[in-house]
């Protein structure tokens, strides 16, 4: 009788497959594995009973005890996840790198000639360096992952822009994005490294507000659930999309193997105040901050610093009257950036 009941149990899952079956799987986002009986273990793996429940209620229990199944990221306080290890950018974002004086003094020369080059070409460009996750979330790193020097590269910065006679063409974003992460309304990701869709919101007011700019948006909040296929993890935030987004026109004026550039212009253009942000993912289309801008400018573009050096001859392909340069802080205090961006813009 014991041996019965232990076959009929070992054997259920397969009689409830056909019960169960599903082509995709809304938790991870992905199409699953079809019938096949030459490859049956794969189809048994992606539809044997309670899969999604029993894989999430394991990945629950172990971040709630502050395991993490992922290799490359660690738990901090409140379940936040953070990048552990990806080649030098937990260094960075760890405060290990200094700037040290020849550091800022080579930042300091390159910026001069950017600025040389900005007024004989009648642009204005500013810089904003955007926070990483850790600086936003500093209050729930763990004591192993504090910060290793007291340097604060944000105020290293401020100070260089002031001694070269452009302290308002930096922009810091860090005190809004701190002040605005709430429970409710986080401004990052408590689950990824970027800006929740509601912190691009907050630092595009910021930058509005800096330039003297009256904010023309009209938002529309919600709340939305949003879900981490690879993690099996889900949390709810805030939801933030324009209710007058006026645009006129969307030209093409750009295209990489890896994206393809637009300017959006206004439906009611008054000036030249044509914007163009160079900027790496957290500036992307997919998380709105070129499309917050759009109301308040005559037109506006966005490439992507990843794929994309900030040359003269994009200057004068998108031909902007404002150049907004926003890079995440892991790759922002570095002199390498200003490096580049002197050379290709000069040469």
């Amino acid at each position: 009788m014991f041996r019965k009941l232990l076959f009929f149990f070992l054997f259920l899952p397969l009689l409830l497959i056909p019960i169960n079956f599903n082509n995709i799987s809304d938790f991870e986002k992905r199409l699953l594995v079809g019938f096949n009986l030459s490859n049956f273990s794969s189809f048994f793996n992606d539809h044997f009973p309670y899969r999604e429940e029993l894989i999430s209620s394991y990945i629950f229990i172990n971040h709630s005890i502050g395991v993490s199944v992922h290799p490359n990221l660690f738990i901090g306080d409140d379940g936040l996840l953070f990048l552990k290890s990806q080649d030098n950018i937990t260094d960075k974002q760890r405060n290990i790198i200094f700037l040290n004086d020849s550091k800022q003094e080579n930042i300091k020369k390159n910026l001069e000639l950017i600025y040389d080059y900005a007024e004989k070409e009648g642009i204005s460009i500013y810089f904003a360096a955007i926070p990483d996750q850790q600086t936003v979330h500093y209050k729930k790193l763990p004591i192993w992952h504090t910060k290793l020097n007291n340097q604060d590269k944000f105020n290293v910065m401020q100070k260089i822009f002031k001694e070269i006679g452009h302290e308002n063409n930096f922009i810091d974003l860090r005190k809004p994005l701190i002040k605005f992460n709430k429970q409710n309304s986080p401004t990052y990701y408590l689950y990824e490294s970027h800006w929740t869709n509601y912190g691009s919101m907050i630092a595009s007011k910021k930058i509005l507000n800096h330039l003297n700019m009256i904010d023309k948006n009209m938002y529309l909040f919600k709340k939305m659930s949003f879900v981490w296929p690879d993690l099996y993890l889900r949390e709810n935030l805030l939801h933030v999309d324009i209710s007058n987004l006026e645009i006129h026109n969307k030209q093409l004026l750009y295209e990489d193997m890896n994206e393809k550039y637009f300017r959006y212009n206004t439906k009611k253009a008054i000036g030249n105040d044509n914007l163009l942000i160079y900027g790496d993912s957290f500036t992307s289309e997919n998380r709105n901050f070129p499309f917050y801008m759009i109301n308040n400018f005559s037109s506006v573009s966005r490439v992507s610093s990843n794929h994309q050096t900030l040359s003269h001859s994009l200057i004068k392909i998108f031909e902007p009257s404002i150049v907004l340069i926003c890079i995440a802080e892991r790759n922002f205090f570095e002199e390498a950036l200003f490096n580049s961006i002197k050379n290709n813009l000069i040469n």
